[in-house]
């Protein structure tokens, strides 16, 4: 028996995958939950299996093409099993067509003198995928103008995408001035789509950012003495402290823990904390889930082995979704001030600058403190300021006395 093999959804934002590669040509055999071939998402690499023994009979989708959810990227057959069982599969996973057709006279005989014939209906007809047609609408593209690159040709984000960017170069650039200058085009990642995407989506939102200058010397110091008194352990890094502040003090200010649906904001009872890694060709986000039940030594490790999977693009899609909050530390590019893009549909983010030392007054006294200004950035939407006034509250008051930071800790042996 025949199986179709189409492209798997990862996470509820995916819309499209690219074939980086295929595990097995045609022809060859492969075992149930043996690696059958290689996608790129929006946000991860990752291996698909086969989820039946058997033969590759046909790939429909080349490495290097790109692929809507759902849509048949190969099939496999049974040893033995004829080609006829292909085609079977294949008839049957035709993508959907949008056809423009112009009514019929009423009349038979003008019915059979206007109606077109069938190769004059299939040249009217534009076939496009949801998320070209979604993408077009969003960018005032005209599809039906265009000419798809897909099978049968159907149009594609791809072309939905080129449309755009000759638009914008007709719009802003002369043609000669590429040549002129000796650029090229380089193709955009599917990363790099995801985060021009998240990017216009987050714009979108009305945003607030509000920051404040706090005092991290007791922070800092609170790291250096579990790199002293335990050195055998890896002590935690700067911004596994403030994920572990972070989800805290959500506890205390619920508001900014939040999701903005269309018509509602979802409240979460636990927080759910994105962390952005920078990676070679953009950023991830991964989520270290319900961090306020967690020990800060459990959130080291956690952060630590998400950031390396982040890096290696061996992550998986739990690992990247069902954030109520993210938090950015700009402080290493040695960025003192950073307000954060929203992720939405979440309503706040955390933008941290660097550490400093400069000269501050404790107690009347001028002395050197190590402080770092803390940008929340929110969906003006869902949340206004005082609830983010009393969210810096908390940051500060625990960045001022870190040991409650380590309370559950205090049972570990």
């Amino acid at each position: 028996m025949a199986t179709a093999i189409t492209m798997p959804r990862w996470g509820m934002i995916m819309e499209e995958g690219l074939v980086v590669e295929w595990l097995k040509k045609e022809g060859e055999k492969v075992a149930a939950d043996e690696p059958l071939f290689v996608v790129e998402s929006e946000k991860v690499t990752n291996e698909a299996t086969s989820p039946v023994a058997g033969v590759v009979g046909a790939i429909v989708v080349p490495e290097g093409e790109t692929a809507i959810v759902g849509q048949l990227l190969a099939v496999i057959i049974e040893a033995g099993e004829n080609v006829s069982a292909i085609e079977e599969i294949m008839a049957q996973n035709v993508a959907p067509t949008t056809a423009v057709q112009q009514p019929l006279p009423t009349t038979t005989d003008a019915a059979t003198e206007s109606r077109p014939s069938p190769d004059m209906q299939r040249s009217r007809r534009k076939v496009i995928s949801p998320a070209a047609k979604r993408l077009a609408a969003e960018e005032g593209i005209d599809w039906q103008t265009l000419t798809g690159s897909g099978p049968r040709g159907r149009i594609e984000r791809k072309d939905i995408q080129r449309a755009i960017a000759a638009k914008e170069v007709t719009l802003v650039q002369p043609p000669s001035v590429a040549t002129q200058t000796g650029g090229r085009a380089v193709r955009l990642s599917q990363m790099r789509k995801t985060i021009a995407h998240n990017t216009l989506q987050s714009i979108q939102a009305p945003q607030a950012a509000l920051c404040r200058e706090i005092d991290i010397t007791p922070l800092l110091a609170l790291r250096k003495d579990l790199k002293t008194d335990e050195p055998h352990k890896k002590a935690p890094t700067y911004t596994a402290l403030v994920v572990k502040a972070v989800a805290l003090a959500l506890q205390k200010v619920p508001a900014l823990n939040a999701r903005l649906d269309v018509d509602s904001i979802w409240l979460y009872d636990n927080a759910h904390i994105g962390v952005v890694v920078a990676v070679e060709g953009g950023v991830v986000v991964p989520v270290i889930h319900n961090a306020n039940q967690k020990r800060l030594s459990e959130i080291a490790t956690e952060l630590d082995d998400l950031t390396q999977r982040a890096r290696a693009g061996t992550l998986r899609t739990d690992e990247l979704t069902g954030g109520t909050f993210t938090i950015s530390n700009a402080g290493p590019l040695g960025i003192d001030l950073f307000q954060a893009l929203l992720y939405p549909p979440q309503v706040g983010a955390l933008g941290l600058g660097r550490g400093r030392q400069r000269a501050v007054v404790v107690d009347g006294e001028i002395t050197i403190r190590t402080t770092a200004y803390f940008c929340v950035s929110s969906d003006h939407r869902a949340v206004d300021g005082e609830p983010i006034g009393r969210f810096l509250d908390h940051l500060e008051a625990m960045a001022a006395e870190p040991d409650c930071l380590l309370e559950m800790d205090s049972t570990d042996e």
